[in-house]
């Protein structure tokens, strides 16, 4: 594998968030890529089923461009 950048680290985690107007607290999946201390990004879901979504559309992508597992 020739990889010019570092691998991130991807990880999954819940956080409660609370709506400032209604006070109503939601359940949010956060799904993080990071490198060492610096973070690539985030991706914020509202319900613990919408990783299937996630997961079902980089599954298609995934697919669709022929990527091939470099760790494989």
């Amino acid at each position: 594998m020739n990889r010019l950048t570092p691998v991130p680290e991807v990880v999954v985690s819940s956080n409660i968030i609370t709506d400032d107007e209604t006070g109503q607290n939601l359940a949010t999946i956060i799904v993080e890529a990071r490198v060492a201390d610096f973070s690539n990004g985030f991706i914020f879901l509202d319900e613990p089923g919408d990783l299937y979504l996630l997961r079902n559309a980089i599954d298609d992508y995934i697919s669709r461009n022929n990527i091939k597992n470099p760790f494989l």
